[in-house]
């Protein structure tokens, strides 16, 4: 049997996607839009076409693939494949160039959510389904290219786990086949959990009042933390109270990979023991009590009663972004009363940075390596004050390892470096600085809904292809992490114990 020619799971995944098309081609032609609908077919037709033939010319017997190898190919696949993503776009719409569509389809694959679709321009339900599709099959593909391939190089935020870590589904699971093996089996073990957790997203957001197309484009958004939303005329969340805590509860799932990868599914003993969410509740704690204090204080300076109902209406439209910054979906709802109560930029912008779990859709340097440094620091303080004593990470850390902390402040340092060249290519390409610092942190963290709490009226379409192409490489670098990168460019660096 370990004779028998296959096929590379790059080819499957182009297969999935170019099948994926004739999802939006069946919505046009149901709505009647024959022209889109044409365009998402033939598209089809022609990627399908070239998929088999490259499945017939690439078919070969699965051989030890190196992990290196095959995360190279994968970064290739985020590159060329959007592409062909584009193609239905540009036969579809017009006044588009094609550089502008494939930024609009790298931005769904990497989970980015930045559009180039503003309100400005009337664009139909299929074009967003696609972008929606797009998202959702761009994360679940993340999730398999974290514990098929990071997870055996120690990147990816599992450099801080030991060997013998215990207390982790990813470092227990799959380790022992060739990448394509691992590849093809975390495929068939994740699909089927993602998908049901996407289905009862989809139907608890029907439950609540919403139209069956805002609800499963919502439920891919939301799953891949893309932040993707159904319509170009508004940037919030137009739902109801009921489904934005739905939304809000499903956003917690990308603080933890036990969630959805453990033996146990249990959510309330995934809080109490997740390290990971822990850490993000003490930010969103931290977050909600100075944005309490200031408003406190802005408010008794200004006004000579103390409403308590004013306070309050101000703090579920600030939870809610807290939590969705840190999830790297950048969602916003409207302001309870028309009053908008801002976050400040730069707090945004921390939680964004800070991201979500690691073996999640979410982006960011990783709430685990945040604890890990917290503890090295802890460490460091307390042998100060006591030079002779031995230090731990405690029972709950005991699978961290020594190094977790320097690995996280290496990534920390090429997070930052990384963001500063682009800052300095953007600024030599005519972006101000503070748009320039802004759109870094907001690829950077594959969070693009970030830039609009930063600039007003801002529009990612108005910006020159070559500052396109720029952001481009910087969702891509922010999608696999600067750190794995540079394992594969450099053959002699490794991580490992």
């Amino acid at each position: 049997m370990k004779n028998v020619n296959k096929i590379p799971f790059l080819v499957i995944l182009m297969g999935v996607f170019s099948l994926t098309m004739l999802l939006p081609s069946v919505h046009a032609l149901y709505l009647g839009l024959h022209r889109v609908a044409q365009a998402f077919f033939y598209s089809s037709l022609l990627f399908s076409t070239l998929t088999i033939l490259l499945g017939l010319s690439l078919r070969r017997p699965r051989s030890q693939s190196k992990s290196k190898n095959a995360l190279m190919s994968l970064v290739g696949f985020y590159v060329f494949v959007p592409l062909f993503l584009a193609l239905p776009l540009k036969e579809s719409l017009v006044g588009f160039n094609f550089i502008s569509l494939y930024f609009e389809m790298v931005s769904c694959l990497t989970t980015t959510g930045a559009t180039i679709f503003d309100s400005s321009y009337e664009i139909s339900e299929p074009i967003h389904l696609w972008r929606s599709l797009v998202g959702w099959l761009g994360g679940f593909v993340f999730l398999i290219i974290v514990f098929a391939i990071l997870t055996p190089m120690k990147l990816g935020g599992f450099e801080v786990f030991s060997n013998t870590s215990q207390g982790n589904y990813a470092v227990r699971a799959i380790t022992t086949q060739n990448s394509e093996e691992r590849l093809l089996r975390y495929s068939k073990k994740l699909f089927p959990i993602y998908f049901i957790i996407t289905v009862v997203l989809f139907f608890l957001l029907l439950l609540t009042g919403n139209r069956a197309f805002t609800s499963l484009c919502l439920a891919f958004s939301t799953l891949s933390t893309s932040g993707i939303l159904p319509y170009n005329n508004i940037n919030f969340l137009n739902i109801s109270f009921l489904g934005q805590l739905i939304i809000f509860v499903f956003l917690i799932l990308s603080f933890s990979h036990t969630f959805t990868s453990g033996k146990k599914f249990d959510f309330i003993q995934s809080l109490k023991l997740g390290r990971e969410v822990r850490v993000a509740f003490i930010f969103i704690l931290l977050v909600m009590v100075f944005l309490l204090v200031s408003d406190t204080f802005i408010y008794l300076t200004q006004e000579k009663h103390f409403e308590v109902f004013w306070m309050l209406k101000r703090i579920w439209p600030r939870l809610f972004s807290t939590v969705s910054f840190i999830a790297t979906s950048g969602f916003a709802i409207r302001p309870l009363g028309g009053e908008n109560p801002i976050i400040p930029f730069v707090i945004l912008a921390g939680l964004s940075i800070i991201g979500g779990g690691v073996a999640t859709t979410a982006g960011g340097i990783k709430l685990i390596r945040f604890y890990a440094l917290f503890k090295h620091g802890a460490n460091e303080i307390n042998r100060l004050s006591h030079p002779r004593s031995v230090s731990g990470f405690g029972t709950v850390g005991r699978d961290v390892r020594q190094e977790g902390a320097f690995n996280s402040w290496i990534l920390f340092m090429l997070f930052s470096l990384i963001g500063v060249f682009l800052v300095t290519v953007l600024a030599f390409l005519g972006i101000s600085l503070e748009t320039a610092v802004a759109l870094s942190m907001a690829v950077l963290s594959t969070n693009g809904n970030l830039l609009f709490s930063a600039v007003d009226g801002f529009s990612y379409n108005d910006l020159l292809p070559s500052v396109k192409v720029c952001l481009i490489a910087g969702m891509i670098a922010g999608r696999f992490e600067v750190l794995a990168i540079l394992v594969v460019l450099i053959p002699r660096l490794s991580l490992k114990d």
